[in-house]
């Protein structure tokens, strides 16, 4: 199979590019989900390959991890996750495990009636 970006001849059966690491495998430009060479539609979400553009952010070369971008990027993520820990410390006490069970027994609606709601 032939790379689509350095045009190198890989041997068949490769995943990614011998020459410049570029993916060879086709995504689903809807959940990334890799395809196979004839896949017509995605097997995981249904979308049509065709809808799919030429080039996926799955056959980019990883980000330069001294670039400013991907500085930027990190920077983001760690205000986020924060955000998240401190508005998940406030949900604390609003939520609850709850088992649930439910059988199909003659009678069992009258005799669920007559229990309070959280013992149901």
């Amino acid at each position: 199979m032939d790379c689509p970006r350095s045009q190198t001849t890989n041997p068949t059966g490769a995943k990614f590019c011998t020459n410049c690491g570029a993916s060879l495998l086709a995504a689903c430009s809807f959940c990334a989900t890799p395809l196979g060479p004839d896949a017509r539609f995605c097997h995981n979400c249904g979308h049509s390959v065709a809808e799919a553009p030429p080039s996926l952010a799955l056959t980019s070369p990883p980000a330069d991890p001294g670039s400013a971008a991907t500085r930027a990027a990190a920077t983001r993520l760690q205000e986020y996750m924060s955000q998240a820990f401190r508005a998940r410390r406030n949900m604390e006490g609003e939520r609850r495990v709850v088992t649930v069970l439910f059988c199909d027994v003659k009678g069992s609606t009258a005799r669920a009636e007559k229990l309070e709601p959280t013992g149901a």
